[in-house]
């Protein structure tokens, strides 16, 4: 049997491999012989076997997040919470990965490399890399930074960025040679280990014009792993909105969205509004790192449908197409709509989905924060209690994953999407020599 398979022409086995549906099966195939693992590693096998096209070429391997550090405050009439402790990061732990369930890569919470990741803050995460906020993690000043390979266990220093404006809040994004032009540069500069860019938008309170109204700005910073430093901030953007309040730094959506061709998108409220349910209150703010273009839209929905209402709002990619998901209860039910966006005006709904929560499911305030996989059809929802679900969109089904953020800080989760080609080509290529992957 053995020397009939020996015999088999690598077309043939190949052809075999290609039908193995069940990922765990095949990885254990690319581990049988060297022949079969050359194989399968190949990158046209890969790219066979997911497609771009392809349902679910990637998956959710697993969360970042922080150890808690915990500081009695009892008997502090100034903590509104006298007997609880307080939620914040442990500054002499390194950032910690905490597995989806069902993982392949098993389960078992792990941290990242210890020393200069110590007190680190994951700020978000695209195709293996992770974007750290070194310590200290200020709310001024100069912000260091810098981006971990997971796959290939390096980690690259980003040159000071500077942040110098109050009332201010930034969010930022990581694109791949896959998400970036083909005339671009893309060989990494020295001291850098691969090509990547990060866009940091910063989102500041400029100045004030008259009683109850205020002018905020939108500044882009640029960095490529190719130059050696960061490109001079692109031109702000001034918007006047009506500001019954005290202005406070922006309400902007933690991580961007990235869609084909490197656009980065940014969801933006109104954070003087009073209805933070109303869509009216929401924008987007799109940005170019090619050209540095930046510009704004309004959530503006089809004539043709009812206006919606929503609890949350957020934005999403979905096989490179820039999806907006509201997530609302109507009675005594969960509900998720999914709408797109055409021609870069009009918002269509494109999808209704009923979502199944555990009856101990706190939305009444809506949801703290809610991320979209990619390419995987995996939704993380955080509750007002702080408690973590993880919803499949195809079916419905969320399921409580709360437990095994103990002893983490509530709210301060970044979750890991990864193409299956790139996972079995670390893995695969890591079984022939030192595999230095951070996961």
């Amino acid at each position: 049997m053995e020397e009939t398979a020996a015999a088999l022409p690598d077309d043939v086995v190949l052809e075999v491999l290609a039908r193995v549906a069940d990922v765990a099966a095949l990885f254990r195939c690319a581990m049988t012989c060297m022949r079969w693992r050359g194989l399968i590693a190949d990158r046209s096998f890969l790219r066979r076997r997911w497609p771009e096209n392809a349902t679910h070429p990637s998956f959710l391997v697993g969360f970042f997040t922080q150890r808690k550090r915990y500081h009695g405050f009892e008997g502090n009439e100034e903590w509104l919470f006298p007997h609880d402790d307080v939620d914040v990061a442990d500054c002499d732990s390194p950032p910690v990965f905490i597995p989806a369930p069902r993982s392949v890569l098993g389960p078992g919470l792990r941290s990242l490399p210890d020393g200069v990741l110590d007190g680190a803050k994951p700020l978000t995460a695209r195709r293996g890399l992770l974007l750290v906020h070194l310590a200290p993690v200020l709310d001024s000043g100069p912000v260091r930074l810098a981006v971990c390979d997971l796959l290939a266990g390096t980690c690259d220093m980003l040159p000071l960025l500077q942040l110098d404006h109050d009332y201010s809040s930034t969010s930022y994004a990581i694109l791949t040679p896959e998400d970036c032009g083909s005339s671009e540069p893309r060989t990494p500069a020295r001291g850098y280990c691969r090509f990547f860019k990060v866009l940091a938008m910063n989102f500041f309170l400029d100045i004030y014009r008259g009683r109850g109204v205020a002018e905020y700005s939108y500044n882009l910073h640029t960095f490529s792993s190719a130059e050696p430093g960061w490109e001079a901030p692109a031109k702000r953007l001034g918007d006047h909105r009506r500001c019954d309040g005290p202005q406070y730094s922006p309400d902007v959506q933690g991580d961007a969205v990235v869609c084909g061709g490197g656009m980065a998108h940014w969801l933006c409220g109104n954070w003087c509004a009073e209805d933070r349910r109303d869509p009216a209150n929401y924008f987007t703010i799109d940005a170019s790192p090619e050209d540095d273009h930046i510009s704004m839209a309004n959530l503006t929905f089809m004539p043709i449908h009812v206006r919606p209402v929503a609890d949350n709002y957020h934005l999403a990619t979905v096989n490179g197409e820039l999806m907006l998901y509201l997530l609302y209860t109507l009675k005594q039910g969960l509900w998720l709509d999914t709408w797109t966006r055409r021609d870069g005006a009009y918002w269509y709904r494109h999808r209704v989905i009923e979502l199944k929560p555990p009856e101990n499911m706190r939305l009444d305030d809506g949801a703290l924060y809610l991320w979209s996989g990619e390419k995987s059809g995996t939704l993380l929802i955080i509750d007002s209690q702080c408690c973590k679900y993880v919803a499949c969109l195809e079916t419905g089904a969320v399921e409580e994953i709360s437990d095994q953020f103990h002893g983490m800080v509530g709210d301060a989760v970044v979750p890991m999407e990864i193409h299956w080609p790139d996972l079995f080509m670390s893995r695969l290529a890591g079984a022939l020599r030192d595999n230095r992957s951070m996961l």
